[in-house]
Parts: C-alpha cells; sequence; structure tokens
C-alpha cells in the first residue's frame, strides 16, 4: 500500500512540475518581444500610404485597388532576390487564413518574369509589377519588405518579411490591431 502511496506522489509531483514548465514557458513566450526587421524603414508609422491603386497583370483586373473595406498587407519583392523565393509558396496559404485583409505583392522586374513567377507559384493573390517610382514614393529599397495599411490608407506596421512566420507576426503585431483599428 505504501508502495502505491509512493508512485501516486510522484507521479503528482511530475504533473505539477509539468503543468508549472508549460505555464513558464507561455508566460515566457508571451513576453517575449519579437520585433519585425527594419521596421524603423520606409514610410512612419501613421503616415498616409502614398498609392492608392497599381497597374495589375492580368487584362480583366486593370487596376489593383488598395482596399477601403477591409485592411491591406502591400508585400514588395523582386525577380532574383534569394530572400523572397522563400515567401512565394506561403503567400496564398496566410491570404487563405487571413480572408479579412487584403493581400497585394508588387514584384520589381520585367512584366513578363512577375507573370511567370506568379503562375509558376499559382499565386492567387493580386500581383503587379513594382517601379522604380513606387519605391521611391514608399522610401525603401529593401526586399521582401511589407507595409500593413488601414482601410484609410494609413501605414500601421511594416518590416521585412523573409518567411511565413514573418508575415504572421506583422499580422499579429500590435501596431496592427491597434491602429489598424482607430487610424
Amino acid at each position: 500500500m505504501s508502495n502505491t502511496m509512493l508512485l501516486t506522489t510522484l507521479y503528482v509531483q511530475w504533473i505539477l512540475i509539468l503543468l508549472l514548465s508549460i505555464g513558464v514557458i507561455t508566460l515566457f513566450k508571451k513576453h517575449l518581444d519579437i520585433k519585425l526587421g527594419m521596421r524603423h524603414h520606409g514610410l512612419e508609422a501613421g503616415a498616409s500610404f502614398p498609392i492608392a491603386s497599381v497597374p495589375a497583370l492580368s487584362e480583366n483586373n486593370r487596376q489593383i485597388a488598395i482596399q477601403q473595406a477591409q485592411p491591406t498587407i502591400f508585400i514588395m519583392t523582386a525577380i532574383g532576390c534569394g530572400a523572397c523565393s522563400t515567401l512565394y509558396p506561403c503567400l496564398n496559404r496566410v491570404a487563405e487564413r487571413n480572408q479579412n485583409i487584403h493581400f497585394v505583392l508588387m514584384v520589381m522586374g520585367e512584366p513578363q518574369e512577375v507573370i511567370e513567377l506568379a503562375a509558376r507559384y499559382a499565386l492567387s493573390i493580386p500581383v503587379g509589377v513594382l517601379t522604380e517610382s513606387m519605391m521611391e514614393s514608399l522610401e525603401t529599397t529593401i526586399f521582401p519588405f511589407a507595409y500593413a495599411i488601414s482601410t484609410n490608407h494609413k501605414v500601421i506596421a511594416k518590416g521585412t518579411i523573409n518567411t511565413e512566420e514573418h508575415l504572421q507576426l506583422l499580422l499579429d503585431s500590435d501596431e496592427f490591431f491597434e491602429l489598424g483599428q482607430t487610424a
């Protein structure tokens, strides 16, 4: 009988240790301040986003509008950018999970190259050609870079996004939710 009681006590102790460990790890993760890289680069948070629409690649949709009905994630990449190529495979998946957000992908390159890239990754989000004049107005030459834009065309969050996790970090950022609701 004492062996059963000893085993029961040990099991209870291990369960308590496990639960305590999970609690500490969860608390640590919540307080870990992870931020996107280069978030001090480009347009200032709160600034008006200077582009209202961009030329689309398809004949059916001559312009890609930056939505006013929902926030927009404006992603900028370039043909030949190695870090950008890790981002393309996840874009449809992230857009599908976040249907309340409008995603726009702008790619620096020749139109035919951009069309081939969109076809290669079967991109379902709007894709357009990024020009040098757009880059100047967006005050960045870094790829891949993204802006989160509020419904009234204000920059609410930004940074480099090399992976799906970085993109999700942008979507989960405090700025995106707080400023997006009030900006």
